[in-house]
């Protein structure tokens, strides 16, 4: 087995590992800057305390995410196609999956919720998290798609435990 010696570069707000010896860039998903400078996207109290109450199984908090939503109508808004992005925060816990985008929930459902199996789970290239969904799933005045996308370390992990409780998708 080679020797692996690792360097670091800092370039804005991930940090970027070269691996000599096997030649594999290995990457690090740090937290955004308005996380780090503001706390936008901290999970404050109350809610810490509920979801550990609920037995954290996975959470992530202070990283990129990006919501796009696809022929999207609701009443007062109409997108062709709009991408927004924003500090989010994420957890599975063992009673429900959340994420919010902010301070603001964007995803709140129980396990045992049968909507669940209606959204879509899968990994995008370097360690992107999507979910996705009809947007009348939850809201019946509103039609579309909306994609959430969570740039995480973790979003393997996610992917695996949503596919362990036999979500659409999910663990593939």
């Amino acid at each position: 087995m080679s020797e692996l010696r690792l360097v670091g570069i800092a370039t804005g707000s991930q940090i970027h590992l070269r691996a000599f010896g096997d030649h594999r860039d290995l990457r690090i998903m740090t937290k955004t800057i308005s996380y780090r400078l503001l706390g936008l996207g901290k999970i404050h109290e109350p809610l810490a305390s509920q979801l550990k109450a609920e037995g954290i199984l996975l959470l992530d908090e202070g990283i990129r995410g990006s919501a796009t939503y696809i022929n999207f109508r609701a009443p007062g808004k109409a997108s062709n196609w709009l991408r927004r992005w924003f500090t989010a925060s994420i957890a599975l816990t063992r009673v429900r999956l959340w994420a919010q985008m902010y301070a603001q929930n964007i995803i709140d459902v129980p396990v045992t919720d049968e909507r669940l199996k209606s959204m879509q789970f899968s990994i995008e290239g370097d360690g992107t998290l999507l979910v996705a969904f009809d947007a009348s799933l939850f809201h019946s005045d509103w039609s579309g798609r909306i994609e959430y996308r969570f740039q995480s370390a973790q979003a393997r992990a996610f992917l695996d435990k949503l596919g362990e409780a036999g979500l659409s998708g999910a663990g593939q």
